[in-house]
C-alpha cells in the first residue's frame, strides 16, 4: 500500500491469515501515524457484540 494512501486512512484493516514483511511494515507505519489497525475478524467480533447488546435491550 502506498504510504500516501495510508496517510489518508482512519483505519487499516488487515485481511488474510498470513502477515508478510510488507504487511508488518504497513502496520508499523499505521501505528506511527496513530491509525487504528485491526483485522476483518476483529471487526466482525465487535459487530456481533454490538448486535448481542442490542438484543438485550
Amino acid at each position: 500500500m502506498s504510504r500516501d494512501l495510508l496517510k489518508r486512512c482512519h483505519v487499516l484493516v488487515v485481511c488474510g491469515k498470513e502477515i508478510d514483511e510488507g504487511v508488518k511494515n504497513e502496520i508499523a507505519i499505521a501505528q506511527r501515524l496513530k491509525i487504528t489497525a485491526t483485522t476483518l475478524e476483529g471487526i466482525m467480533t465487535i459487530k456481533k457484540q454490538g448486535q448481542d447488546a442490542n438484543e438485550e435491550h
